[in-house]
């Protein structure tokens, strides 16, 4: 997957999160960021990509 494809997963996601937040038990939510992770981070290129989006995974969480 290319950096702009992971990009646009990640916006998406973002955009999700809050709906996402109001309709799901924390444990659910857990499981979704984790499987949301799962499916991105090994697809990232290189070191800084998958920290970028841990970063923005987390920063999402805190919203």
């Amino acid at each position: 997957m290319c950096r702009h494809e992971i990009d646009v997963q990640l916006c998406a996601f973002e955009a999700a999160f809050p709906f996402l937040k109001a309709a799901m038990d924390a444990s659910s939510l857990e499981r979704e960021v984790a499987g949301f992770r799962a499916e991105l981070v090994p697809q990232a290129a290189d070191d800084a990509e998958r920290s970028e989006i841990e970063t923005r995974l987390a920063a999402a969480m805190r919203s």
